[in-house]
């Protein structure tokens, strides 16, 4: 991996992250989380400040995306994930299996902001759609619920099960 050129396209992010669409902002985030491209801190930063704003502009998919970043840098921006928090529970009905997993793996290690709003709409919309779920969603399911320790997550975890 070409760190010199990770950060060079970071410094140059910042310097231009009011340009950025969401799904940019989004994409951005889930790059360098996906490489865990060390010193991300500034850039991930910018990304949270530029994404406040205009966080009823991002689809599932960003939303997901950005909070999974947010989980795999240790990312824990109360102000942003409850932003996100606040519009996942907004659109959840819209989000893939994929996006209600993710996301809901992505706030349990986090424990920076009030996720049972979040997690219960979680719970009821993949109650609802429990059948579109395959192994890797169940279980990533099931870890976040357990790392949560939520009280009122029987109902989906005999589901689950």
């Amino acid at each position: 991996m070409n760190h010199p050129l990770l950060q060079s396209i970071a410094a140059a992010s910042i310097a231009r992250i009011s340009t950025f669409g969401v799904q940019n902002l989004s994409n951005t985030a889930w790059a360098y989380a996906r490489l865990r491209v060390d010193k991300s801190e500034p850039l991930m930063a910018a990304i949270s400040s530029s994404s406040l704003s205009r966080i009823s502009a991002f689809d599932p998919q960003s939303l997901a995306n950005t909070s999974w970043s947010c989980a795999r840098f240790c990312f824990g921006d109360q102000t942003l994930l409850n932003a996100i928090a606040a519009e996942s529970i907004r659109t959840l009905r819209q989000f893939a299996v994929q996006n209600l997993t993710n996301t809901a793996w992505a706030f349990a290690p986090l424990s920076v902001c009030n996720v049972t709003p979040l997690m219960d709409a979680i719970s009821a919309e993949s109650l609802s759609r429990m059948c579109e779920f395959d192994s890797q969603h169940l279980g990533n399911t099931a870890w976040a619920v357990a790392t949560l320790q939520l009280h009122n997550s029987e109902p989906l975890m005999h589901a689950i099960a």
